[in-house]
């Protein structure tokens, strides 16, 4: 099974303001540790997707429907 090292409820301004700190040498830290959750917060999508948008449309147009 896979563990994530990280999961969305760690990014926080003050998580992200930390990591860059440290990456920049002003703070004190592990820069590999910093680095990994600075490449997952970057990952993370800006919008959902259509993909995602179409279980939600579809239960909307069913309430919509049913009124």
């Amino acid at each position: 099974m896979l563990i994530h090292e990280f999961s969305n409820k760690d990014v926080t301004a003050e998580h992200v303001i930390l990591a860059q700190a440290i990456l920049a040498g002003t703070a004190q830290g592990d820069k590999s540790k910093a680095q990994r959750f600075m490449i997952f917060v970057n990952e993370i999508p800006d919008a959902p997707t259509v993909q995602n948008l179409i279980p939600r449309f579809s239960q909307f147009m069913k309430l919509f429907k049913a009124s």
